[in-house]
């Protein structure tokens, strides 16, 4: 289902057990509480949300204890498990969520990667933390971390809920990433390519200068497509393992995102996602 239906699903069920809902955020910047509450009539269930992007705001709000920031960090299963408890004790609800994490494209580390994200989920029963690495842009990895709570919440509160149990606050569960959103209208060489990333193709380009191309066109499943625009440019490894990414869009609105690899001259279609492409 889509995340709209999943939040429709989640809101009846809590409806359906009379029980309330909070939410902490703080590399989402509020978008779970945004999809809790496009739902019409949310206010039956859902008490409100706390935004705590920073230590302070996560000591002095959610009282997110200063020993578990300075030792863990704020990307860490303790973190968003003492988020998830904050929030809970503050706006004394039956159930509630928290997300931290990395969206990117800054601030990762070695040990923590950009990607990184912590969700937990607080009860009665005890607390509940996973932990994903997204491989997508800020926008994408904040909104699959949104869904991925909703997932959660949805499956505790299914009809075998019983089976699933707390675990301790340094532990998480680290299930598979589920793939993003694809609609009927997507096109199937888009959706190939989510399903099989990271596929080499031949590109023109202009050289500007040395080792920083500009694609021009490219080509894709037996098709030439020209290169509309070029959206955000970045890149990672250093030295001769340089990769150069570029977010590229089509005539037809379709979105890919190529890399480039200096040293071996390769371009590659990481991912595609968007509207169907028209030629």
């Amino acid at each position: 289902m889509n995340t709209d239906s999943l939040a429709q699903a989640v809101g009846e069920l809590l409806k359906e057990r009379h029980l309330t809902l909070a939410v902490a955020e703080s590399c989402t910047g509020g978008l779970l509480g945004a999809y809790i509450t496009d739902i019409p009539g949310s206010s039956a269930y859902f008490e409100g949300g706390v935004i705590a992007y920073s230590y302070e705001a996560k000591t002095r709000v959610l009282n997110v204890p200063a020993g578990i920031l300075e030792r863990y960090g704020a990307v860490s299963p303790q973190t968003v498990t003492a988020m998830a408890k904050g929030v809970r004790r503050l706006l004394q609800t039956d159930l509630a969520l928290a997300i931290t994490g990395i969206a990117g494209p800054a601030g990762a580390t070695p040990e923590k990667p950009v990607g990184l994200v912590y969700i937990a989920l607080a009860s009665a029963q005890g607390e509940v933390c996973r932990r994903y690495v997204w491989p997508g842009d800020r926008w994408e990895n904040r909104e699959w971390s949104a869904r991925a709570a909703l997932e959660l919440l949805h499956e505790h509160l299914s009809p075998h809920e019983e089976e699933q149990s707390a675990v301790a606050p340094d532990k998480c569960e680290t299930p598979p990433s589920p793939k993003p959103e694809q609609s009927e209208d997507t096109p199937l060489e888009i959706r190939r390519d989510l399903d099989a990333p990271d596929t080499a193709v031949e590109v023109e380009a202009r050289f500007e200068k040395p080792g920083h191309p500009i694609p021009l066109a490219f080509q894709w499943r037996g098709r030439l497509l020209p290169v509309a625009s070029i959206g955000r440019t970045w890149s990672t490894g250093q030295g001769k393992k340089i990769i150069h990414h570029y977010l590229v869009s089509t005539p037809g609105e379709a979105v890919f995102e190529l890399t480039f690899e200096p040293a071996t001259m390769r371009w590659r279609v990481v991912r595609g996602r968007g509207k169907p492409i028209v030629v």
